[in-house]
């Protein structure tokens, strides 16, 4: 009976020492960053900015969230999105490429009152080194649930990004 609880505690163990050996000991740092954001149609929209950070961080993949806001050509519109993401990079690239899907919510507002609704996105775009900084250019393709009152399908982001 001893030899079989000794067995099942090895067992239990090493499932869960599994995971944390092929996910825990790759991680190192993850990414702080800030950008401006020039979303379309242009007509509806003015240049914006946001903030993103990385909590998790492989050799080839990042997850994390983004937060923007960009305010209308009427002062009166604004939106703001929310959006959890993940990316996959190339590891050990001076200039590195990257793609990611993004999902999240988005809050829309207009004089007093607000819309929310799911936001959707496909990104790409590449990071390049300045020192301890990286420049970080960014497309990103939007999808807004719903019927906004006025709508966003597209961003292009240029910011600075920090590992830590």
């Amino acid at each position: 009976m001893a030899q079989k609880v000794r067995v099942a505690r090895f067992l239990m163990s090493a499932a869960l020492a599994l995971p944390l050996a092929l996910f825990g000991a790759p991680v190192s740092a993850g990414e702080i960053g800030a950008f401006l954001t020039m979303p379309t149609p242009r007509v509806d929209w003015k240049t914006g900015f946001g903030f993103h950070a990385a909590l998790i961080s492989l050799p080839f993949l990042q997850a994390g969230g983004e937060f923007a806001r960009m305010n209308g050509e009427d002062p009166l519109t604004s939106i703001e999105t929310y959006t959890a993401q993940v990316e996959l990079n190339p590891p050990s690239l001076k200039v590195s490429p990257f793609i990611g899907i993004g999902v999240g919510a988005y809050r829309q507002k207009f004089g007093t009152s607000s819309d929310w609704g799911s936001v959707n996105a496909v990104f790409g775009g590449v990071r390049v080194p300045i020192g301890v900084a990286r420049l970080r250019a960014e497309f990103r393709k939007v999808g807004l649930s719903g019927t906004p009152r006025v709508n966003v399908d597209k961003r292009f982001s240029l910011g600075v990004s920090f590992r830590f």
